[in-house]
């Protein structure tokens, strides 16, 4: 499947933060990825040109 050929969609995730202590450090990241076919359905196989790849990160 082709990006263009997808449908609009959307990814949701929920972290609370608010029980942690002032005092520490704390380091979320999640990502995603739009490979092409050969990269997804071979283990170990790097992304390159032409993949995207989309990182959320929080930190203090």
């Amino acid at each position: 499947m082709k990006v263009r050929e997808t449908i609009p969609f959307t990814i949701s995730f929920y972290i609370c933060i608010k029980d942690l202590h002032p005092s520490i450090n704390f380091n979320i990241a999640t990502d995603a990825r739009v490979v092409r076919g050969s990269v997804a359905k071979t283990l170990g196989k790097a992304p390159a040109n032409g993949d995207l790849e989309i990182v959320i990160q929080l930190f203090n």
